[in-house]
């Protein structure tokens, strides 16, 4: 049998990789990247326990993480609002690290948990506080990679409360002081002598 050579032959057909491609990237959106940067919030929260204003910045991350040298500044910088003194009460970290198999289920539930809004929450699901954890400021602070369309929803929270500080006093403090002599054999001498001449 011959096979007759011809310019049509040659050519391999890659329509079949034009197409995988288009269709792969509609699912690019799904894939999880880096986070590059999240927003923080800085509340203030008065002596009333009431939330008195909310601070919005935009920081960007070193290799996933907020160092720690960076928010000991973040701290200092910001624990003064409006000439009154707050201190830091806790840090938290919102990373929403779901996984590209678990929107599905994440969108389920969390339509069942808004239609039923009116009704009492007895436990809450494994996904309702996964995503929110309490920090400590003396470590770095990473994030863990997120499907890009969440990206916008990782942040970084700063609580601080007025500080309680105590009324200033006009009156001075009166300090006593008491010697105690003590009885040596030179003083027992003397009183002898005083006996002797009285």
């Amino acid at each position: 049998m011959d096979y007759a050579d011809s310019d049509d032959d040659e050519k391999l057909d890659t329509s079949w990789l034009n197409n995988f491609k288009k269709a792969e990237a509609n699912y690019n959106a799904y894939y999880k990247e880096h986070v590059t940067s999240v927003n923080v919030f800085l509340l203030y929260v008065n002596k009333a326990n009431e939330l008195i204003a909310v601070d919005k910045k935009h920081c960007l991350l070193d290799e996933a993480n907020i160092k720690k040298e960076r928010i000991i500044k973040l701290i200092k910088d910001y624990q003064w609002r409006d000439e009154v003194k707050y201190k830091l009460d806790s840090l938290l970290r919102f990373n929403m690290d779901l996984n590209p198999e678990e929107i599905s289920d994440f969108v389920y539930e969390s339509a069942s948990h808004e239609s039923a809004s009116h009704e009492p929450v007895e436990h809450e699901s494994a996904s309702h506080g996964r995503f929110l954890s309490t920090e400590k400021y003396l470590q770095d602070i990473h994030y863990n990679s997120s499907i890009p369309i969440f990206h916008d929803l990782n942040a970084f929270y700063v609580l601080f409360l007025e500080e309680h500080t105590q009324p200033k006093m006009n009156q001075t403090k009166r300090i006593k002081m008491t010697v105690k002599h003590k009885k040596t054999m030179r003083n027992k001498k003397n009183l002898k002598i005083k006996k002797e001449i009285n």
